[in-house]
């Protein structure tokens, strides 16, 4: 009922046009490796539908956010939770690790990472930016 509940708002919020869609599903890297199952992923593009489930694979370059949904803030579902976003997280750096001649402007992180910085007065990370 959360997920479905915080899938209805979220879908609300999106704007017209983009393209965009709220879905539930698995993240892959389409040379084979699946994240867990996720709560609520925003999208674009097309995702490859489970048969006979409202699930959706979609590859991690087509993924915008990822969000998990948990009712109670417990320990074991946080730690769950973590584990699921880091499984993305995973997928999607051996994804562009791997694939060197991807130069995608829309994945970078720099412009975030600047922005941060010039906002707190921190560096986020040393790397990229």
């Amino acid at each position: 009922m959360y997920e479905g509940l915080s899938s209805d708002i979220l879908n609300r919020t999106l704007p017209d046009g983009l393209g965009l869609q709220v879905v539930t599903g698995f993240a892959s890297d389409g040379e084979g490796r699946l994240s867990g199952q996720l709560d609520c992923m925003v999208v674009r593009g097309e995702g490859e539908n489970l048969p006979y489930t409202d699930t959706y694979v979609w590859h991690v370059k087509d993924i915008i956010a990822v969000i998990e949904v948990k009712k109670s803030l417990y320990s074991a579902q946080l730690r769950d939770a973590f584990a699921q976003l880091k499984s993305v997280s995973t997928i999607e750096q051996s994804y562009y690790q791997g694939n060197e001649e991807l130069d995608d402007p829309d994945r970078s992180m720099a412009p975030a990472i600047r922005r941060f910085a010039e906002m707190t007065g921190r560096v986020a990370w040393e790397g990229e930016g």
